[in-house]
């Protein structure tokens, strides 16, 4: 792809897993903007499958794949994010967070659209991340999420997929524990913050302070 895809951060994983928190931490950097939890990815997933679908599943229609139609998605995906991040008032950050945690399904597809992207992948126990989806409302349709066997077969799903996209995809992809960073949220800030490549901000650990701008893809 020719667009400059460096800004991007991936935030991915299960609902429920802590996606907020880290994007809390990451976006209280000075350098750091939110895109919010998009539907981009999705977008273009469907764009390429010949129309929208009302379940969230992995791409499969690879023969569309082609160095027109990657460039193009490139292109649109960068830009928007750009544009998100401009109506905030963040004129030039140097990366922009995109907190579709459900993007753990188009890993492969993001490689080759936006290969200089980066992906944290946020993990939590998963018991506790099977109640809190149980409980929680959701505005996409998590169809696993009403029983814990259909939620099991789906976590164990996610398990395999994201061990299966570390040994093939060029993006790098860092790993974080949702109870490491309530047991040393210094440690795993900075962590995550050298993961992006930027100078330490203390402003991370004071996330709290920092106000939660939403933005129109919110929540789609």
């Amino acid at each position: 792809a020719t667009a400059d895809a460096s800004r991007c951060v991936f935030i991915v994983g299960m609902p429920r897993s802590g996606a907020a928190l880290v994007e809390q931490i990451l976006i209280s950097h000075g350098e750091v903007a939110p895109a919010g939890e998009t539907a981009l990815s999705r977008h273009l997933v469907q764009r390429l499958e010949g129309g929208p679908s009302p379940f969230i599943k992995p791409f499969t229609n690879h023969a569309a794949i082609n160095m027109q139609s990657v460039n193009e998605m490139a292109a649109f995906y960068v830009s928007t994010l750009q544009m998100i991040a401009k109506s905030q008032g963040a004129e030039a950050p140097q990366r922009i967070t995109d907190r579709c945690t459900h993007n753990y399904l188009y890993l492969g597809l993001l490689d080759r659209i936006v290969p200089k992207a980066r992906v944290i992948h946020i993990k939590r126990n998963p018991l506790d991340t099977m109640l809190s989806s149980y409980m929680t409302s959701f505005d996409i349709p998590y169809l696993f999420k009403t029983h814990p066997a259909d939620w099991a077969v789906a976590y164990r799903a996610y398990e395999r997929m994201m061990e299966h996209w570390k040994t093939v995809v060029s993006m790098p992809i860092l790993d974080v524990e949702y109870e490491d960073i309530v047991s040393d949220l210094e440690g795993q800030a900075k962590r995550m913050i050298e993961f992006l490549g930027l100078a330490w901000d203390p402003a991370c650990l004071r996330f709290w302070e920092t106000p939660r701008r939403m933005t129109p893809l919110q929540n789609q």
